[in-house]
């Protein structure tokens, strides 16, 4: 319990604290249980890029960023993630979610820091076997504007290994993947921490993690 509310008062200013320490933090949490399941073979994921008035061409234009100098929502320097939407029960296709990503993204943002008018390149990649995954579905603002995952959010409310501590801190780190107030990339330290615990010692067949915006 210290070490939750150690993390909730650095995560206001991640900035001080190294990368190494959040990462020990997170290790020694008592969280009870994570959820899994499979993204099912054939699934589209799509990625959507502003493109600077002009549309992109290539594939490597629009997929992952090979050498991330920063820290991402899920990875730290140097550690290439794939980003990407897939489509959720009741959408037409998974560029909704990228859409709705990127309105809240701009939501965020002044109006004079935002250089109009928009142009966006999108591409889809098929899933080629099915993908274990584990699901963060617990912030708050999207659980009030849409009900297309409460099945999975009730799938875990009822295991009977979740504890109260444990559903508090990944409503917690939910809410910190899909917060849109980014002023710097050490704001992204938490989620990347909690990313490579994810993939590394929790769990090491779980090489991808689904993330509800």
């Amino acid at each position: 319990m210290i070490n939750f509310e150690v993390l909730k008062q650095i995560s206001k200013n991640l900035e001080h604290t190294s990368y190494e320490d959040i990462l020990r933090l997170l290790e020694e949490l008592e969280i009870s249980y994570i959820m899994t399941f499979n993204i099912p073979k054939g699934t589209l994921i799509s990625r959507i890029r502003p493109s600077e008035r002009k549309p992109y061409c290539k594939e490597s234009q629009i997929s992952y960023n090979p050498n991330p100098e920063n820290y991402g929502r899920a990875n730290k320097p140097n550690e290439p993630i794939f980003y990407g939407s897939i489509q959720g029960p009741g959408m037409l296709n998974s560029l909704d979610t990228n859409v709705w990503e990127w309105l809240n993204i701009l939501n965020s943002k002044p109006l004079n820091k935002i250089d109009f008018p928009l142009s966006f390149t999108s591409g889809f990649w098929e899933i080629q076997s099915d993908l274990p995954t584990i699901p963060i579905i617990y912030n708050n603002v999207s659980k009030e504007k849409t009900k297309l995952f409460d099945s999975l959010l009730e799938n875990y409310e009822k295991h009977s290994g979740v504890t109260e501590l444990s559903s508090k801190i990944i409503e917690f780190l939910a809410n910190e993947y899909s917060k849109v107030d980014i002023n710097s990339p050490n704001d992204y330290k938490l989620t990347a921490a909690f990313s490579e615990l994810i993939r590394t010692r929790i769990g090491k067949k779980y090489h991808q993690f689904f993330i509800r915006a």
